[in-house]
């Protein structure tokens, strides 16, 4: 028996969302449609509810190197279900909340003894104060629910919804992103840029893997308690009297993830090393039209017979532009990065450094 169609709705507000005291559907709007296009090499069959107008040409491209049905609709009448996290119910809102909760993550730390950063929730601006007034190290405050940055801040004169988390500040040397589920686990570096946005995920073998296994199992299987079956973990590595420590469990994501999609995007298309990255389009050379990529490109598009090069992601007309680099090692991709910053950055400007792979 064929399963029904479903037309979805990519909601990338969905910590947004969540930060609301009651359950409102989400909706289509300019936060939920900037990265929309993931979904089209991501989900195969299903249809994206969409109000932008996709060129022929990249809809070809797509559709012809992912092998995958582009399916789209403007119907306004169209029953959406939530792609990038399950919101479509009350009880869907209920559970994420709580699920994907800082509080529950700073409780999680305490129950499993990852708490080195001396995290602790906060539930007003009084207890925020008292809280600062006694640590003696730098510190940086975390909204309970964040995406990419949007959730983090360093004075407390910021903080206008609690409750939040307050932990230590160190400085972040190398962040990872690990999917673990019951049958499945792996990891990824995700480049972040010294404000906490997200800019890129690097997918190969890492030989913290086994490292960071048993710890990851652990948090599962503290999360399974609650009814979950996957989670994403964001942990990292800092730097701390010259010496490199690792923070286990930063915090716990039950829904997509950037580092998923890398991952994903890296078993289909990579044979090697895969480098997803995502550029504000003001840092880029003035490409108008997905033609006009594809030939700035030229001979670093991507072969799918070698599994070697460089796909245009996103179609041109998004203010965040991404692309896949597949190589064969770090070292080789390190050259391609360089080669496509040539082809796709602004004039004059230099590689950011969050797009430099460390060998």
């Amino acid at each position: 028996m064929v399963s029904s169609v479903k037309t979805f709705l990519t909601n990338f507000d969905f910590e947004i969302c969540l930060q609301r005291q009651n359950f409102k559907r989400p909706t289509y709007n300019k936060i939920n449609s900037t990265l929309e296009y993931f979904f089209f090499w991501c989900d195969d069959g299903d249809k994206l509810y969409t109000e932008k107008k996709y060129s022929k040409e990249y809809l070809s491209y797509v559709s012809n190197l992912s092998g995958r049905t582009i399916s789209i609709t403007n119907d306004k009448k169209a029953r959406l279900s939530c792609w990038w996290g399950k919101l479509d119910t009350n009880e869907d809102f209920l559970f994420e909340k709580e699920i994907n909760s800082n509080v529950l993550a700073s409780q999680a730390r305490n129950d499993l003894g990852f708490n080195e950063l001396n995290s602790e929730i906060i539930y007003t601006q009084e207890e925020l104060f008292s809280a600062i007034s006694k640590r003696d190290k730098s510190f940086i405050i975390k909204h309970n629910f964040g995406f990419s940055g949007s959730g983090l801040a360093f004075k407390p004169q910021e903080v206008k919804q609690f409750p939040v988390c307050i932990e230590d500040w160190v400085k972040r040397v190398r962040d990872f992103g690990i999917y673990v589920s019951c049958d499945e686990y792996y990891v990824v570096q995700n480049h972040i840029n010294p404000i906490g946005a997200y800019k890129g995920s690097l997918v190969k073998r890492f030989k913290e893997e086994s490292l960071y296994s048993e710890n990851a199992k652990r948090i599962y299987e503290y999360y399974s308690q609650f009814g979950v079956n996957q989670i994403q973990i964001d942990a990292f590595q800092y730097l701390e009297n010259s010496q490199i420590k690792n923070y286990f469990l930063c915090e716990v994501n039950h829904r997509k993830s950037m580092g998923q999609l890398a991952f994903e995007l890296a078993r289909k298309f990579g044979d090697g090393v895969s480098f997803m990255v995502l550029v504000n389009k003001k840092d880029l050379k003035s490409l108008h039209s997905f033609n006009e990529i594809y030939a700035a490109l030229g001979e670093l598009n991507y072969n799918p017979i070698t599994k070697r090069g460089v796909i245009s992601l996103s179609s041109s007309q998004e203010l965040f532009q991404a692309f896949l680099l597949c190589e064969e090692s770090e070292r080789t991709l390190q050259f391609i990065i360089t080669d496509w910053w040539k082809k796709v950055g602004k004039k004059g400007k230099k590689l950011p450094m969050e797009y430099i792979v460390n060998l």
